[in-house]
């Protein structure tokens, strides 16, 4: 129900002598919120982030009601995704020569639907009110072409306008000749027709996620639709010759929230020839996504020296600075490092204004080396990289024992492994004649390595090492010690 309907019941209740009054003052009810040119976003080179929602088949939407004093909760949804309306530069646009007067040029956000959505958007914020000048299209490729309204449209008025039950109208019929190399006939002729009114209709509190906010609402209904026609000159003769129509949008309602220090916030759409202005089955809803301030390090992260087989932490803290919420998506180990490095936190993860998140990041060497490699963030902060990538590091050891027999091998030594066939790890010893350095791997059956055991200076003498096989399958593998002098190779059978 309308905000007029209530008011004549209203009128009926009170008597015949109030509603003469009521009729011969014609009294508007004041908006309680306002909103200024400096509430639009103006900025160029910034996103306008929004959750949307897509379907033209239609999803359950309550729109509440009219009037002053009312409340919405929009933070409950299920949305499609976050996709933004770019602020470009006016003078570096497509079209800025038919449109010389923009002062805020929109690329919107994909697969948004609605009147607003339809090409690059051109704009005036001016103190008597925001105006929707035109737009330059893109049919098919580089062929596109721009549409400027004879009179701009009223987007939202400004000042003392701002009262509940003002409307203003949309409405205008104009062509539009297009002429073009890219073209097989003379002209194009582009016709468009579009009609319909707007008003403020309702203000209050709306909630959506991330937090709530007064808001004053526009309700707009509009038709709209673009024919196409090819002009085509023929012995002397103008042709024209319907091409069909382009676009339509008839029978479409609208409801867009605005808010002080946000600009829009919700915009709600009907699906096409919806009869019920208080519809309950939207085509579309964008959502202003009002997006956190993420304060996220890259510096290295550094493990320090880690035993092979041994599991090291460090932590990676990200900051919130922001007043609303963040929101971590993941955390990916770079190329090769899936076995190794590894996660205890669940993702999503959300970061609360003010907050801090401290992630475990957990470090677990198969081998003796350095570890050098990268980790990737998924975050919401559209200010941000997004991934952002950040370099890990780290030294695998493995301890390895002396043997303090006293006697000295003659020549380089490398015995059994015991136990064997063993599960999951086992002892090699091995013997070096004297200092230097040596290197100890295993391979598997196919000559791959898959650890590296030893490879440091050594003293003379005899040592022990400990190879744990962790997640390495059953079967056989080769281990071969190497120095500057020999090589000698054993074989062992890890059992599961």
């Amino acid at each position: 129900m309308t905000f007029r309907n209530k008011a004549h019941i209203i009128l009926l209740k009170r008597g015949l002598l109030v509603s003469l009054l009521l009729l011969g003052l014609a009294i508007a009810a004041p908006a309680q919120v306002s909103i200024t040119p400096d509430d639009i976003p103006t900025t160029q080179g910034t996103m306008i982030p929004y959750y949307t929602r897509s379907d033209t088949q239609g999803f359950p939407i309550d729109l509440g009601f009219d009037g002053p004093g009312r409340s919405w909760d929009f933070s409950q949804y299920e949305f499609d995704g976050i996709e933004g309306d770019y602020i470009v530069n006016p003078e570096e646009s497509a079209y800025y020569e038919t449109f010389p007067l923009a002062n805020r040029v929109i690329e919107p956000a994909v697969g948004g639907t609605g009147l607003f959505n339809s090409g690059i958007r051109y704009e005036t914020v001016a103190d008597s009110g925001w105006y929707w000048l035109g737009s330059g299209t893109e049919m098919i490729g580089d062929f596109g072409f721009p549409i400027s309204f004879p009179e701009p449209i009223m987007i939202l008025p400004m000042g003392n306008d701002q009262t509940l039950g003002a409307e203003w109208a949309i409405a205008d019929t104009f062509s539009y000749n297009y002429t073009a190399d890219t073209l097989t006939v003379d002209t194009l002729l582009v016709q468009l027709i579009y009609g319909g009114f707007a008003e403020y209709d309702a203000w209050g509190d709306v909630t959506y996620p991330g937090g709530e906010s007064e808001a004053l609402r526009v309700y707009m209904s509009f038709d709209m639709h673009v024919d196409l026609y090819a002009i085509q000159w023929l012995f002397g003769q103008r042709l024209v010759i319907p091409l069909g129509e382009w676009y339509r949008m008839d029978g479409t309602h609208m409801y867009t929230w605005y808010a002080p220090g946000v600009g829009e916030l919700v915009r709600v759409t009907s699906r096409i020839m919806e009869e019920n202005t208080d519809f309950d089955s939207a085509a579309s809803i964008q959502v202003r996504y009002l997006p956190p301030d993420l304060n996220i390090p890259t510096s290295e992260l550094v493990f320090g020296v880690v035993q092979v087989g041994d599991t090291s932490n460090t932590v990676l803290s990200i900051t919130n600075e922001g007043e609303n919420p963040g929101l971590i998506m993941g955390i990916e180990p770079g190329f090769g490092l899936d076995e190794i490095i590894s996660f205890e936190d669940e993702f999503p993860m959300i970061v609360e204004a003010g907050e801090t998140a401290d992630i475990n990041i957990f470090w677990t060497p198969q081998e003796v080396g350095e570890l050098s490699g990268s980790i990737t963030v998924t975050h919401n902060d559209p200010t941000l990289e997004n991934p952002i990538t950040i370099s890990i590091a780290g030294i695998a050891e493995n301890t390895v024992q002396d043997d303090q027999s006293g006697v000295l091998p003659t020549a380089l030594a490398l015995e059994q492994n015991y136990p064997n066939p063993f599960n999951p790890s086992t002892d090699i010893h091995f013997g070096l004649p004297h200092a230097g350095t040596a290197r100890l791997s295993v391979y598997d059956v196919l000559g791959r390595e898959v650890a590296t055991l030893v490879n440091s200076q050594l003293n003379a003498g005899w040592h022990r090492v400990t190879w744990d096989a962790g997640s390495n399958p059953s079967g056989f593998y080769f281990y071969i010690l190497e120095t500057e002098d020999a090589r000698l190779t054993g074989k062992m059978v890890l059992m599961k």
